[in-house]
């Protein structure tokens, strides 16, 4: 798969980037993500460990997609707050 292309057509459906995260649990993941300036979550329920998922600079490491989720949702509430 190329993950970059994948990523680029999904973007003309999705919110600005600015507000688009990526989550996943490989380094193809996180590449497609920062190739198009999204925020990369890597999850390690996947199939890499710490390790390898750092040496890509995700902008989070969680444990899980529901992990991932709630870190979303209080970045967003952060900003709405913000705003105000």
């Amino acid at each position: 798969k190329d993950k970059p292309l994948l990523m680029q057509r999904a973007l003309t459906q999705l919110p600005a980037v600015e507000e688009t995260w990526m989550i996943g649990d490989t380094e193809a993941d996180i590449v497609a993500a920062k190739t198009h300036g999204i925020k990369a979550i890597a999850v390690l329920c996947g199939i890499r460990d710490r390790t390898q998922l750092m040496q890509h600079q995700p902008d989070r490491i969680v444990n899980d997609l529901s992990e991932a989720v709630d870190l979303i949702f209080a970045e967003s509430a952060v900003k709405q707050a913000s705003a105000v």
